[in-house]
């Protein structure tokens, strides 16, 4: 079933609410019941908010622990899950109904992700794509896609005030998109960044002589399971000789 029970008019609403897909029947341990969705709060994070669970349905939520953030359906399959008002993001890191989230068809202007909770998607196995995410402010993107294995869209996220990248494409398998455009001025840790990930040789090249024009850390751990091809090696030797970074790749292409 694919629930919908909006009753929005999106054209004068998109930029205002949170709208995602989600699968009730995709039960894994520790996850709700093959009836149940249980949205992932942020311990502590701010919650004033209504969410359509896409069955008629709605509940007020107020706390980040609130029992209302667990609804059951009448019956299982896929509903379209829509929140308005304040909502601190997911964090389901590798527990709860993680399983379960299959896109994030618009983001919402109030619904942040978090600015240092990490593992917000890790572990979202059947996760495909996300629209308008925002991600500004965001300090911690530690684990932030790993073991999403479906991932495969344009990461059309802001990365200003990241300082931390460890693990952020860990075993995300087929996320295979430019990463170039990501700022890195403020990161500090891109250890496993892209290891076991699905970034091509040319995705990683174009990202190491785009960065190395861009401001950025001294000091860096940097590690890809991708190969660096001819053109970026100038930019790759720059990093390690002139700025002090320790990058562990899988060589010359």
């Amino acid at each position: 079933m694919l629930g919908l029970g909006l009753g929005l008019d999106k054209s004068n609403t998109k930029v205002n609410y949170h709208m995602s897909i989600w699968d009730t029947t995709k039960t894994s341990t520790g996850s709700s019941n093959s009836d149940q969705i249980k949205l992932p709060s942020i311990n502590g994070g701010s919650y004033n908010c209504t969410v359509y669970w896409g069955d008629g349905n709605s509940n007020n939520i107020t706390t980040w622990n609130d029992a209302n953030l667990t609804h059951t359906y009448t019956s299982t399959g896929i509903y379209n899950i829509s929140i308005i008002g304040q909502f601190s993001g997911f964090q389901f890191n590798n527990a709860g109904d993680r399983l379960k989230l299959i896109s994030i068809e618009n983001g919402g202007k109030d619904f942040y992700v978090g600015e240092s909770a990490g593992g917000n998607f890790y572990g979202c196995a059947n996760f495909l794509y996300f629209n308008n995410l925002n991600t500004v402010g965001v300090i911690n993107m530690t684990s932030f896609f790993r073991a999403c294995s479906k991932l495969n869209c344009y990461l059309d996220i802001n990365t200003s005030s990241c300082t931390n990248m460890y693990t952020m494409m860990y075993q995300a398998t087929l996320l295979n998109q430019s990463i170039s455009h990501f700022d890195i001025a403020n990161v500090a840790n891109m250890n496993l960044m892209l290891t076991s990930s699905g970034i091509s040789n040319s995705n990683y090249s174009d990202a190491l002589i785009a960065w190395n024009s861009k401001s950025h850390k001294n000091s860096v751990t940097l590690a890809a399971s991708a190969k660096y091809e001819a053109r970026a090696a100038a930019a790759r030797v720059d990093f390690i000789n002139n700025h002090s970074w320790t990058i562990n790749d899988g060589g010359a292409a």
